[in-house]
């Protein structure tokens, strides 16, 4: 459960006379549990008294909580303690694209990315040739960024998914939080950082299930909150480093996100951003892809000419950084089964804010 940065009110901030309020979440008084250790409970706002639900030692704050269970509340109360035999029964009894069948599919691939050393143990090919460069250089980028902060910080990962960056990070002596939108992916992820190993399944071959393992990591200073990545719970200024991978083309608003996480970085703090520009009208409508401000670059697909000019201030006002660092078309696997995989190729930029 997240202690440090305090956790604010999505419901009931606001602006006023041009000044930004907003309320801190706390613990109920009676609550007699320390907050890392709270599995199950409630947030209370100490401006509205809206409430947010703690399920297995992961906050859900988010502006309208009852939307969001309605809509995700048969995988919420999914259990996390099936043994991949059990579980395997389940998903043979779901229908093709069920929710249930969406989110093993999503699971398997994610897993399998974040932690490709440990599938090539078990057998488990997380690329079709070799190992994936994608981790090797993450993990580059995040210790240059931590090694310019001086060393520790507070970094927040948003879209955290299954938590392998916030391994590397907690890794590196920072101050970690996780913000993910799917509670399945952030429970693995918040059980992982608790040192428990996730027990799941994988696509092999020819439809056939195959169990798979993550050992999880000791990371005290690590926590994962479920949010809204367009209207994150945090006060402005509240971290060192902020993470967005591939990302930018997953969200309905790029540009609301993009200036939502700026303004969370304090003054000297940095960004890694990173996306293969994929644009879906699932995700994205063409109106959306970074608002109107392609046009001023010269393509729809602009990617990365956009997203530079936006970090550089060209466009609109509100952003000024200082690019540290730029890669170019750095592949991303997903793995679909032994003989299918999605490869997207990333473009990564890191920003001094």
């Amino acid at each position: 459960m997240l202690s440090v940065p305090q956790l604010i009110c999505p419901a009931c901030r606001r602006v006023e006379e041009e000044q930004f309020l907003s309320f801190p979440l706390a613990l109920p008084p009676s609550t007699s549990e320390e907050p890392a250790d709270l599995q199950a409970g409630v947030l209370i706002c100490t401006g509205c008294g809206h409430q947010f639900p703690i399920f297995d030692g992961v906050p859900l704050v988010v502006k309208d909580v009852g939307d969001y269970l309605e809509k995700h509340l048969p995988l919420l109360s999914l259990r996390s303690d099936l043994p991949p035999e059990s579980m395997a029964f389940l998903l043979r009894g779901a229908p093709p694209g069920s929710p249930l069948a969406q989110l093993y599919t999503y699971l398997n691939a994610y897993l399998v990315a974040h932690y490709p050393e440990q599938a090539r143990v078990q057998g488990i090919s997380a690329a079709p040739q070799g190992e994936p460069g994608w981790w090797p250089i993450v993990q580059k980028e995040l210790s240059s960024s931590v090694a310019d902060l001086g060393g520790g910080g507070r970094a927040l990962v948003v879209g955290c998914a299954v938590g392998r960056e916030l391994q590397i990070l907690a890794d590196l002596g920072m101050q970690v939080v996780g913000l993910e939108s799917s509670f399945i992916p952030a429970r693995i992820a918040q059980q992982l950082c608790r040192g428990q190993t996730h027990h799941g399944l994988v696509m092999h071959r020819n439809e056939q299930l195959r169990a798979f393992s993550v050992q999880g990591f000791e990371g005290t200073d690590c926590n994962v909150v479920v949010g809204d990545v367009l209207d994150p719970p945090f006060p402005a200024y509240s971290f060192d480093l902020v993470v967005l991978l591939n990302l930018i083309d997953a969200v309905a608003s790029p540009l609301t996100m993009l200036q939502q996480c700026h303004a969370l970085v304090r003054k000297g703090g940095q960004m890694l951003l990173a996306s293969p520009f994929h644009w879906s009208p699932v995700c994205t409508e063409p109106r959306e892809r970074f608002g109107d401000s392609w046009r001023a670059v010269g393509g729809v697909n602009a990617g990365l000419d956009v997203l530079l000019a936006l970090l550089e201030g060209r466009l609109i006002e509100g952003f000024r950084t200082e690019t540290l660092g730029l890669r170019k078309r750095i592949p991303w696997v997903l793995r679909r089964h032994e003989q299918s995989y999605d490869i997207f190729l990333s473009d990564m930029v890191r920003v001094r804010v």
